[in-house]
């Protein structure tokens, strides 16, 4: 009986994204500022849904998108590892860059929320309210005007979160 071992075929080409060498592929800005809109894809290969997207082109010429953990089989074994240090430096500076965006999201947000406190609304409102630490004297109010002023993210995002419960 002979057995005859079957050649490698890539997971990709298994999945009709051409054939390999696979290549990454940069993300292009019109694609990036989709990914920070929101906008999801599809993997070419799994097809689950992904949110953080890259793209693979393979010898043939083909461009597919797939997700980071798709992605981290555009090298494949024996392959140079300068292909493996590429892909895994694109994954890591994709993560921190939408760590960045999600950091700025936040901070307009408590930016935009802090500026209702010159709101006469909102200042009436805080005023009724007692000091949340039961300092004897102060209001909610003189809690959030000095958070504003002096405390750092986590602070402020307190202070947003107190003004936002207010439902005005």
């Amino acid at each position: 009986m002979t057995t005859e071992s079957a050649a490698y075929v890539h997971p990709f080409t298994k999945a009709g994204m051409g054939e390999a060498p696979f290549r990454p592929v940069a993300e292009t800005e019109e694609r990036r500022k989709e990914r920070l809109a929101g906008a999801f894809g599809v993997c070419d290969r799994c097809h689950h849904i992904i949110g953080r997207v890259f793209y693979v082109k393979s010898a043939c010429g083909k461009v597919s998108m797939v997700g980071c953990d798709c992605f981290e089989m555009t090298w494949q074994d024996g392959e140079s590892e300068a292909v493996k240090d590429r892909v895994e430096a694109m994954i890591e500076a994709a993560k921190k860059a939408d760590r960045a965006e999600a950091k700025k999201r936040k901070a307009d947000v408590v930016h935009n929320t802090l500026v209702r406190l010159d709101e006469v609304a909102v200042r009436d409102a805080l005023a009724a309210r007692p000091h949340p630490k039961g300092r004897k004297g102060e209001t909610m109010l003189d809690w959030c005007i000095w958070m504003a002023n002096n405390a750092g993210a986590k602070g402020k995002g307190e202070v947003a979160s107190a003004i936002k419960s207010l439902k005005i």
